[in-house]
């Protein structure tokens, strides 16, 4: 399965938490990916093997869980938001 297919279900799964996630956070670019991303971080998954199945540079994917760990720390209402996403994808495991 792509990278593609796997983010559409992401979306699929999470539009409407991820909608009012960037509707709170004007300056920050919140896409499905990121949420995934953070999500198989969390799951072992290192920047290199995330990278491989979105066809991203692993430089920028590493950049990106910084980023994304900076905001988890620091932003209470964004980690609320980015658990309730997580606790949505249940289709995930299957299909990667």
């Amino acid at each position: 399965m792509k990278g593609t297919d796997v983010i559409a279900i992401v979306e699929k799964q999470t539009g409407f938490t991820v909608a009012q996630m960037k509707a709170t956070r004007k300056d920050e670019v919140i896409k499905p990916r990121y949420l995934l991303t953070l999500l198989l971080h969390e799951e072992g998954w290192s920047a290199g093997r995330i990278a491989e199945l979105f066809t991203r540079n692993r430089t920028g994917t590493g950049q990106a869980l910084k980023n994304a760990d900076r905001l988890l720390g620091n932003d209470k209402s964004f980690k609320e938001n980015y658990l309730a996403c997580v606790a949505k994808i249940t289709e995930i495991e299957d299909a990667i």
